[in-house]
């Protein structure tokens, strides 16, 4: 459908879409962050080696990504409501299926892919159904759906940790895939746009049969600016999950205690958290575009981990964590925006599409050579530089787009 800036509902029944949302977010947040607490436990009884454990890992977080292409050809054939309906199926299911191996193999299979493609999809298919209600507010949707998922990460552990205190593992992922299963509440929320529309416009179906030169609407990739955008959301997107992923590790090899990273831990979540819904308002004062704001938290991140190699006391560390933690809920709400702000929302499935394949193979092919890099030297003071440089790969290719597009401008 092609919306004019009028036929934005801009609210409404749109509030009820970003409950949908936060709910449909803090499933599916619990899932990539917190979930490992069990898996760590069901991988232990399986006796599954550190390699096999970081390949289903990185399949699950990387499998539902290189498919972008195809859940962007199911929401525009079927629309988000019924594609959140297949994302929920597929996340319980893949979680209940986790629950009955025991086995290398279909790790991979059911939490690697099957559970990865229902997690992405149904994150793809809420941030499209937001995008088709908001335009004006999308940073200030965008602020609370994100701060309520941020409680994911805060509140699921304790549940794990009670759950396995008093289940198994398996009892406990089952009980989970309960909660997985509220993606089916979040999706029956999910109405069409058109039918709170302000006013009709000119409609124009997503038909393979009638446009099938456009079925794909690759010819997105003939656009210079939407290439860099990818290319840039892509290379941050390995380095903030590479060093997400790794950074309990650092802070070990760093000589800290448990209680010490917990709290480090739990400092950043807090910040980020806080970063996350006061962002948007951060955004509006500024009055600048979410591009702007998403680039100006990289470089704030990519400072303050450079920071941090060379820290060695505590409290300086804490510091640290308050900065990288507003930082980095900054980097999150303006991530959402970058992407729809630029591409019309006709075309906006096919772009998500191959914004989520193009993260995939970076995740894939840059957490390997991480993997590598810290094996190879011993530490990952390495491993973070490494991040810091492709973080600024992004902000050199932004800004020198920003040049040639101001000389552009002159003539």
């Amino acid at each position: 459908m092609k919306q004019d800036e009028e036929t934005y509902p801009e609210g409404g029944y749109g509030w009820i879409i970003v409950i949908a949302s936060s709910l449909s977010s803090f499933v599916t947040l619990s899932i990539i962050q917190s979930f490992g607490m069990v898996l760590k436990v069901t991988f232990a009884e399986s006796n599954l080696s550190a390699t096999q454990i970081a390949l289903v890992i990185s399949m699950n977080g990387a499998f539902g990504m290189l498919v972008g292409p195809l859940i962007a050809q199911i929401q525009k054939m079927c629309g988000c409501r019924k594609a959140a309906f297949l994302a929920a199926f597929l996340t319980s299911a893949g979680i209940i299926l986790t629950s009955l191996s025991n086995n290398f193999t279909s790790y991979v299979f059911f939490h690697g892919m099957i559970t990865s493609l229902g997690l992405h999809s149904a994150e793809s298919t809420q941030r499209l159904a937001v995008n088709t209600y908001f335009r004006k507010k999308r940073s200030l949707v965008t602020g609370f759906i994100l701060t309520f998922a941020g409680l994911a990460p805060i509140l699921i552990p304790q549940l794990f940790r009670f759950l396995l205190k008093v289940y198994t593992s398996q009892q406990t992922t089952l009980i989970y895939a309960g909660i997985c299963a509220h993606l089916f509440v979040s999706a029956m929320l999910l109405q069409p746009v058109e039918w709170h529309q302000k006013k009709y416009e000119e409609m124009v179906e997503f038909n393979p049969v009638k446009k099938p030169k456009n079925k794909f609407d690759f010819d997105l990739l003939k656009d210079p600016v939407f290439d860099n955008i990818i290319l840039g959301l892509s290379l941050v997107t390995f380095a903030e999950m590479s060093f997400t992923l790794l950074l309990p590790f650092i802070l070990h090899d760093s000589g800290l205690n448990v209680d010490q990273v917990a709290i480090f831990l739990s400092v950043l979540g807090l910040a980020d958290l806080i970063s996350r819904f006061v962002s948007p308002g951060v955004g509006h004062w500024m009055k600048k575009s979410s591009r702007f704001m998403f680039a100006m938290s990289v470089a704030i991140v990519t400072i303050v981990k450079t920071v941090f190699i060379f820290c060695e006391d505590y409290n300086t560390l804490l510091t640290i964590a308050v900065v990288l933690g507003w930082a980095k809920g900054l980097r999150k709400v303006y991530m959402w925006l970058v992407v729809p702000d630029y591409v019309p929302l006709e075309k906006l499935p096919t772009a998500a599409g191959i914004d989520l394949l193009l993260r995939g193979v970076c995740i894939l092919t840059g957490g390997a050579l991480v993997g590598v890099l810290r094996d190879i030297t011993g530490n990952y003071a390495s491993c973070i530089l490494v991040m810091n440089a492709v973080m600024l790969v992004t902000l050199l290719l932004w800004t020198g787009e920003a040049i040639i597009m101001k000389r552009k401008n002159k003539f």
